[in-house]
């Protein structure tokens, strides 16, 4: 993205962790200033006033009826924050959370290094709930007099993560749907939001150049791709007696599972027949080259699997039909992963051509059988509901400079 931008003559200062400053530094181009975001970053105290704040944002969106943010306010936490978590639902009870949270969040003290020298604007890639870090950046920005651009960083950032802090100026959005959450949730303007999808989906665009890539298998296999703990505790159980299942069946010997963990995840699977993806490291990789190998292992699976992926998505981009598992072990509601099936954001795909939802073990496999004998849907009608979620038909990071100049 940052070689893009160069060629469009956009230069500026890169603000990231030291940590991954070392690990990611060298591919900086040049021209650019590169400096670590530590001084912005909030401290202890600061960190845990604002974890207090970003539970406000929570239940001020269960309080507009949320259904996510219903399923969040209920979720196990310390015990610490689950005092804190009472005291603001006894709040809700009475007014809006929303513009409290937002003017204690601007009585914070503005830290003590400005905003870079020579920067006109804040280009924020954001979870949005990224407090800790990105907060002092932004009020720096505000004291500077620079608009504040916004990149949400998943499809369901802007439905699942609670409102800004700090009201960003324009936001860049993935799709039509994200760009109606950004105004009918977030209360922007229709001006202010710009649909670019999401810069790291190029490799979906129509006229991506990807680079063929060698598979990690010559059989047929299904991809799995996990979530987190909180998500699917029991993922390796569930994969491992579907690897045992597909293996006892004539139809479906040949057929292995292609295990990606998600990043936060940090164990492998050990079976005969379970392959982990060997692009896999653990944690989030900032490698170029590890962004068209999920359309490199898709493209070809069966299907995918997951208890609510992003996978999914780029999988029907590809036309490669989903099973999402609605049966399981999770950490909130009422213990089963099908209360996910539930959030708004997979309503989006639950139910559109391509994706299934499977109730119990015995569904999961009788669904992978079918698939394998013959199409789920059309790829096209597959892709036509995904570029609604993630508008990649052009390439995005060209769209994002777009938009970048245009606005400037």
């Amino acid at each position: 993205m940052l070689d893009k931008m160069t060629r469009a003559g956009l230069f500026g200062t890169v603000l990231m962790p030291a940590a991954l400053a070392i690990e990611y530094g060298q591919r900086v181009p040049f021209g650019w200033d590169l400096r670590p975001l530590e001084p912005w970053m909030a401290g202890r105290w600061e960190t845990k006033a604002l974890e207090a704040l970003r539970l406000g944002m929570l239940v001020a969106g269960a309080r507009r009826g949320g259904l996510n943010y219903r399923l969040k306010v209920q979720a196990k936490r310390r015990p610490l924050a689950t005092a804190e978590m009472l005291a603001w639902r006894i709040l809700s009870q009475a007014t809006d959370p929303l513009p409290i949270v937002r003017g204690l969040g601007r009585a914070l003290p503005a830290p003590r290094t400005p905003f870079p020298s020579g920067c006109t604007h804040l280009i924020l890639p954001t979870m949005i709930h990224d407090d800790a870090q990105q907060a002092g950046i932004v009020r720096a920005a505000r004291r500077a007099a620079a608009p504040v651009w916004a990149i949400p960083a998943g499809f369901d950032n802007l439905v699942t993560k609670g409102g800004f802090l700090d009201q960003p100026d324009r936001i860049s959005t993935w799709g039509p749907v994200s760009a109606r959450h950004a105004v009918e949730r977030h209360g922007f303007a229709t001006g202010q939001v710009t649909i670019t999808g999401p810069p790291h989906f190029w490799p979906y665009s129509q006229l991506a150049r990807v680079p063929k890539l060698v598979m990690p298998t010559d059989t047929r296999y299904v991809v799995f791709a996990g979530t987190t703990v909180n998500y699917a505790a029991d993922e390796v159980h569930i994969i491992k007696a579907l690897a045992d299942e597909l293996g006892r069946h004539r139809e479906t010997q040949d057929v292995v599972v292609l295990y990606r963990p998600h990043p936060r995840n940090r164990g492998g699977v050990v079976h005969p027949r379970v392959l982990m993806d060997p692009r896999w490291k653990g944690g989030w990789s900032s490698d170029p080259a590890d962004i068209p190998w999920i359309r490199a292992i898709c493209e070809p699976a069966i299907c995918t699997i997951s208890a609510f992926s992003t996978v999914v998505l780029e999988s029907a981009l590809v036309g490669t039909p989903s099973i999402l598992i609605g049966f399981g072990d999770s950490a909130h509601g009422t213990g089963k992963a099908l209360d996910h099936a539930q959030y708004e954001h997979m309503a989006e795909m639950i139910g559109k051509p391509g994706v299934v939802l499977s109730n119990t073990f015995e569904d999961l496999f009788s669904m992978i059988y079918r698939i394998s004998l013959a199409p789920l849907a059309r790829p096209a009608d597959m892709r036509r509901w995904a570029t609604d979620i993630a508008d990649v038909d052009l390439d995005p990071r060209d769209r994002l400079i777009d938009w970048m100049k245009e606005t400037a």
